[in-house]
């Protein structure tokens, strides 16, 4: 028994080494291992730095127009500072349409959603000044009533 378990060992050890060696001149002389250059992937990951870094920046602008938007007091008729929002919200739009890049699609996400974000406040701000006309106009009605 001692003699058959050494020759099946040396029969696992023999097939181990055969198949790493036929596997290896198989993987080397008929399907290289693509090589990727060094420059092409140092140049990739700049790219997706510089995208990073742009991301932060316009996450940054989009915090302060949130806020901004926020401020604003509709009642009041401040056409130019309106402008002036609609304005900075369609330059967030610039970054995509300057790199034509899907990288760069988070620029025009961003002024689409500030975009319905302030329509949303103006017309809220809208209803609700129209509520309180027609609840004054309502008593007024009653009163004479």
């Amino acid at each position: 028994m001692n003699e058959t378990f050494w020759k099946k060992i040396r029969f696992a050890m023999i097939f181990v080494l055969l198949a790493s060696l036929l596997l290896l001149v198989l993987v080397k002389l008929i399907r290289p291992i693509p090589f990727i250059e060094g420059n092409e992937v140092m140049k990739e990951i700049q790219n997706s730095e510089k995208i990073l870094k742009e991301q932060k920046e316009y996450t940054h602008k989009v915090r302060i127009l949130c806020d901004t938007i926020k401020g604003i007091d509709f009642q009041i008729n401040q056409q130019q500072r309106l402008e002036e929002i609609k304005r900075e919200i369609q330059s967030l739009e610039d970054v995509y349409k300057e790199n034509k890049d899907a990288k760069y699609i988070f620029g025009l996400q961003s002024a689409r959603v500030l975009r319905i974000y302030f329509e949303a406040r103006e017309s809220f701000n809208k209803i609700q000044t129209n509520n309180k006309k027609l609840k004054s106009n309502l008593d007024e009605c009653k009163a004479n009533i």
